[in-house]
């Protein structure tokens, strides 16, 4: 497995026991995914993920693919 952190960023978690900030994903897939979830939003205005007793992933099948 090839190392993705740099020496100073093994030194920050030695020393702070965290390391931040980590990309995740690229802004463009994250503007992807805002977008849909701003489209379910306006397509369901009075839902709330509080009262949702199923899995987000099982209702909105995106989330759990290619993150």
């Amino acid at each position: 497995m090839p190392k993705v952190l740099t020496e100073q960023q093994v030194r920050d978690f030695e020393e702070q026991g965290y390391l931040s900030p980590i990309r995740a994903m690229s802004a463009e897939r994250a503007a992807e995914y805002r977008g849909k979830f701003e489209a379910l939003e306006a397509r369901f205005p009075t839902s709330s993920a509080r009262g949702c007793s199923t899995s987000p992933r099982i209702l909105i099948p995106w989330t759990s693919s290619r993150i």
